[in-house]
Order: structure tokens, then C-alpha cells, then sequence
């Protein structure tokens, strides 16, 4: 009989054959008693002792230890190598692939690969646009309802330095000479005006006009804003995939764990599943919309790709009570004036003394107004003031660096073998070979096998 010797270099559980016309051809005798899975082999040939491979009639075996009978006579033992005799059936064959590394669905949680306490953290951010300066809406009544205006702090300034010194200055003449300043205040009083003083940390800009507190045109130009007001920002934080080489094909679930921080909102978690939107760079993209009002009210969407991640509420104006914060002429500058007490003792004896004090209500503001942003207010402002931009914090676990040739990711579906790879099989199907081939192909595919 005629066959065909190699020096194969193979995995054992591998469908490789050794390429036609690349073997050694010799002649071999079988030596009784033999079997077509395992022959007793001889050989009258000097040369084969090199070789360890072996195509006979239709199969392919290896070849075991060399043993010596006398002249150029050796013998040896094969041990047929089922896939590769079968290669082409196997890879003419459809079955249920559980694992591979060229099919894969990372979806699928796998605890194939096991992790370690080690943790890679990455956090990024994004800004809101917001101004930490911030504005104020202020709620002044006048012959028309009330209505609401946002300035900055430099015309807030000015409309409360007009407030408390128009009364002052512009009817001081008017009234008789034993008035006090006291009574100027108690009878024309512009703050009675003021409905509501709230800060946000943003600006909103409607249509400007001058702002009339009563019957009295202040002289201060203001955005007049709506009820129906809104405005919108769009903020996408983008990031590259953290998950190089095998880790990339593994399940974000038991390895890794995401959270998006909205200021004004909270902390959320997001199964980083879910994080399917990316950008023309190929980089992953979570995506915050906001929709805030002239009340400091928030309301918020979180997406990525088609998946809308969740909803949130916040609520970033902080109220100024006049009074409380100190922004009334009386606690401000002088905290012991009040209404029964004299010129003398409020004002240092001196109506003059008064209007210079009043004259400099504007930088009493200012120096109030700093402790309102330190302080922040109740609830959520308090989270904005400290953290005041988007970010998104990633922790994922380090995965021990197991082969993926060998372990492969989970597939879980019905496929052909018809691409070279690393497949493992659920309860194979074999209808080709003897009973002990089919069995040892059965083998192979359920423990794993490379078709190449």
C-alpha cells in the first residue's frame, strides 16, 4: 500500500491537513492483527523516521513512537485523527455554537472569563453652559400685573441701588424738614413692589424693557420672560470603548458599572448595555437634554442611540428673600435702624450721614450676594453649586488575561463550521463516521475544536 508522510504541525483538537502534493510517499505493509482506527504499521524505508503524520487510503492518522525490526525496517502505530479525516463533512456541517471567536454576541453575560478586584476607572465631562455667575429673575408689580424680568447681577445691582436711594434722592426735597428717613421709607417704599427675587445659573433673554415698580420707571432696562419661556441644551459626552481584546467582546454587565451625575439632579446608574449611540468616530455617546424655565425648574432626558436611559427633575433657582439675606437698607447697613429710632442714633445725628450710607447700597448688595452662591439654597442647588458640569464615570473591572483563541465569547445560536475558528458546541449533532468516530468528533466539538 501507498502513503503519504508529513511533518504536520497541528493542535490536536484541529481539523488542519497538510496541504496536496507536500507529503513524502512510501510504501507500507499492515501488520496483523490492525484496525483501521489504530494500524500496526511497517515500513522498508529509511527515511520515514522524521515524519509524524500520515495520509492512507482516504485517512489521516499520526504517527506514534518509531520502532526498529532489522535493516531499514521500522515500525510505527497511527492513531487516526478524526477531524481531519472528517474536515470536510465538519465544516459542511450546521450546529448549535455556544462559544467561538469569530462568532460572538456580547450581549450574552459570560463568567467564562473571571475578573479581579483590580478596577480601571475613567470619568469624563461634559459642561452644562451654565454660568456660575448666574442671573436673577426678579417679580416686580406694576399697572399691568406682574411681571417677570432676568438681568444679570450688574443691572440687579442697579435696580436695587434705585429702589432703596429714588426715594431718598428724588423726594427729599418734596418733604418737610423734620422728616426722617425713617418716614421716607415707611410711606414710599419700592420694594412693596418686589414680588419675588430668585437666582438661577443661567440667563435667559427675552424681549428688553425699562422695568416700572408701581407707577415709578426705574430706568433700568431687563429681559421681560413669559411664562412659556424655555430653554434647551443638548449635551452629548462621548468616550472610546474601554474594553480592548478580549475584554471588548465580553458582557459590560458583570465587569463594568456606569454612572451618569446631572447637577441639580443626582447621580444615576446606567447599564452600560444600554449605551448603544456612538458617533461618526466610532466613540460610544451618552446624550443629556435639559429644558429649564425662568423658575429654576429642570427637566431632563438621558439617551443613547434608540435607548432613552431615563428621566429626571431638578430644581437650580435659589429664592432671595429680601429681608433674610440682608439686601433691605435697614439690616444691611444699619441693623439697629428702625422705625421708631431717632435721626440721631440711626444716622449719626445726621440726615446727610444717611444718604451717603444709602448712596452705597450697591456694594452692600455685593458683599451679600457672595454668600448666597456659597451657601447655596435647599435641595438640589446645592449639588450644582459644588459640581456644577456633567459627569459620566466608568469603573470596570480588570479581566484576567485568559487566551480568547482558546475560551472564545458565547454565541448561543444555530451556525455553520464554514469559517476558521475556535468553536464550541452544545450537544452535537454527528451523522458521519463509525460509532467510535462519531463519538470522538462528539468529543472534540463539546469540549472545543479549531476548524482550520
Amino acid at each position: 500500500m501507498t502513503c503519504n508522510l508529513y511533518n504536520m504541525d497541528k493542535r490536536q483538537e484541529s481539523t488542519k491537513i497538510p496541504p496536496d502534493g507536500s507529503g513524502y510517499a512510501t510504501n507500507v505493509a499492515l501488520k496483523l492483527p490492525t484496525t483501521m482506527e489504530s494500524p500496526n504499521l511497517i515500513f522498508s524505508d529509511p527515511n520515514v523516521t522524521q515524519y509524524n503524520y500520515m495520509f492512507l487510503d482516504g485517512r489521516y492518522y499520526w504517527l506514534g513512537k518509531w520502532g526498529y525490526l532489522a535493516g531499514s525496517t521500522f515500525t510505527n502505530t497511527g492513531i487516526m485523527d478524526t477531524l481531519g479525516t472528517y474536515r470536510a463533512h465538519i465544516m459542511d456541517n450546521e450546529q448549535f455554537v455556544e462559544r467561538s471567536n469569530i462568532l460572538f454576541d456580547d450581549t450574552i453575560i459570560d463568567n467564562q472569563y473571571p475578573s479581579t478586584t483590580t478596577m480601571l476607572q475613567r470619568r469624563l465631562r461634559n459642561s452644562m453652559g451654565f454660568d456660575s455667575a448666574g442671573s436673577y429673575i426678579v417679580g416686580v408689580a406694576g399697572a399691568s400685573g406682574v411681571k417677570y424680568y432676568n438681568m444679570l447681577e450688574a443691572t440687579f445691582v442697579q435696580l436695587m441701588d434705585f429702589l432703596y436711594t429714588e426715594p431718598q434722592d428724588n423726594l427729599w426735597d418734596t418733604i418737610v424738614d423734620f422728616a426722617t428717613t425713617n418716614l421716607v421709607q415707611t410711606f414710599v417704599d419700592l420694594l412693596q413692589y418686589i414680588v419675588s427675587v430668585k437666582w438661577i445659573p443661567y440667563t435667559l433673554m427675552g424681549n428688553a424693557e425699562y422695568i416700572t415698580a408701581g407707577y415709578w420707571n426705574t430706568g433700568v432696562v431687563a429681559w421681560l420672560i413669559p411664562p412659556e419661556y424655555r430653554m434647551t441644551r443638548v449635551m452629548p459626552v462621548s468616550f472610546p470603548d474601554m474594553w480592548s481584546g478580549h475584554e471588548s467582546f465580553l458582557n459590560h454587565k458583570p465587569y463594568t458599572e456606569m454612572t451618569l451625575f446631572v447637577p441639580g439632579a443626582g447621580t444615576f446608574d446606567i447599564d452600560p448595555d444600554m449605551v448603544t449611540g456612538t458617533n461618526t468616530a466610532g466613540e460610544k455617546v451618552i446624550t443629556t437634554s435639559i429644558d429649564v424655565d425662568r423658575d429654576g425648574r429642570m427637566l431632563g432626558t438621558v439617551e443613547s442611540g434608540d435607548n432613552m436611559l431615563f428621566r429626571f427633575e431638578g430644581y437650580l433657582g435659589v429664592e432671595i428673600p429680601l429681608t433674610a439675606n440682608g439686601i433691605d437698607l435697614f439690616s444691611v447697613l444699619n441693623s439697629a435702624l428702625s422705625i421708631g429710632s431717632s435721626v440721631a442714633s440711626g444716622f449719626g445725628g445726621s440726615p446727610t450721614a444717611g444718604l451717603s450710607l444709602t448712596g452705597n447700597v450697591a456694594s452692600a448688595i455685593q458683599s451679600v450676594i457672595p454668600k448666597i452662591r456659597i451657601n447655596g439654597g435647599q435641595g438640589s442647588y446645592s449639588l450644582f453649586n459644588i459640581y456644577p458640569d456633567l459627569w459620566v464615570e466608568m469603573w470596570h473591572k480588570q479581566i484576567t488575561p485568559l487566551a480568547p483563541d482558546k475560551f472564545g465569547y458565547p454565541y448561543m445560536r444555530m451556525a455553520p463550521l464554514n469559517q476558521t475558528g475556535y468553536y464550541k458546541i452544545n450537544k452535537p449533532r454527528v451523522e458521519f463516521g463509525n460509532y467510535n468516530e462519531k463519538q470522538e468528533i462528539i468529543n472534540y466539538m463539546e469540549g472545543g475544536f479549531w476548524v482550520e
